[in-house]
């Protein structure tokens, strides 16, 4: 059987689903559908915390559990038709992954109502808790990856294919024909990292950004920093003692051997983007 993927990308009352197929060399999007995950008829269904806001607390209580009953129902028949039809054509699923925004824990429900910014989060992870729940239940292993940490996931995942990956899933929409839009596009990259190694899904690590000129030694949970002269084989013959200031000084003549000094040096070889603060 071929190993598919599963990708989603929610909003309120609606998402798409994006099943993928292949590697980095042929991948291909083997179906996609947009799954509706509210009852119209309950009021207040496509965005239950904005409703709830205008009730008391008990009430908006009952309100998000109707809703949420709802909503679980609909994606379960909505994910189940879909698995069930690729299985019929004869693909093995090999996971799910669900787009996430800030993935911040939310507070108690009487503080997501009496915010407005709360509201919206709140209702983001509603619908998307459905789609969880509903690939547990159709017995399928869900990875949840943050938007904003989508493209550097995929720089690890697929290294130097990473662009000829996000090329192919843009350009599958000429095949597929309307709708493919930004949801499927990034819903479609994030399914086909599940079908790479598992190792590749953690981001990159801090030592992997870094130049030929910097190195980064791990001894237990402390990172020892040093810079990596060009000229320390050459510097080997001098006679120089791996320890001694004489060597030191003749690696960096220029440069005295102090701490602020050597994390100057550090500094503008770190990735724009790293959280590394010394």
């Amino acid at each position: 059987m071929k190993r598919a993927a599963l990708g989603f990308r929610m909003h309120s009352g609606w998402g798409v689903l994006v099943a993928v197929s292949g590697d980095a060399n042929s991948l291909e999007v083997i179906d996609r559908s947009r799954m509706v995950t509210m009852d119209s008829e309950i009021p207040g269904s496509k965005q239950p915390y904005h409703y709830a806001a205008s009730l008391t607390l008990p009430d908006a209580e009952k309100h998000l559990a109707k809703c949420a009953s709802a909503s679980e129902r609909l994606s379960l028949a909505a994910v189940g038709d879909f698995v069930r039809e690729l299985r019929a054509r004869h693909f093995e699923i090999a996971g799910a992954a669900v787009l996430l925004a800030s993935g911040r824990p939310l507070p108690p429900l009487s503080a997501i109502l009496a915010s407005h910014p709360l509201l919206h989060a709140a209702e983001g992870e509603f619908f998307r808790n459905c789609v969880r729940k509903s690939c547990a239940q159709s017995k399928i292993s869900v990875t949840t990856i943050k938007e904003k940490e989508l493209d550097e996931r995929a720089d690890a995942a697929f290294g130097k294919m990473a662009n000829r990956v996000r090329r192919r899933i843009s350009t599958l929409g000429r095949a597929l024909g309307p709708p493919w839009t930004k949801d499927h596009k990034i819903a479609a990259l994030a399914a086909s990292m599940l079908l790479t190694t598992n190792k590749t899904l953690a981001p990159r690590t801090f030592a992997k950004s870094l130049t030929t000129r910097t190195a980064v030694i791990c001894m237990g949970r402390s990172l020892k920093r040093r810079v990596v002269a060009e000229g320390v084989k050459n510097a080997r013959g001098t006679g120089l003692s791996s320890n001694s200031s004489m060597r030191r000084s003749a690696l960096f003549p220029s440069i005295p051997y102090r701490r602020s000094n050597l994390l100057a040096c550090l500094k503008p070889a770190c990735p724009k983007k790293s959280s590394w603060n010394p």
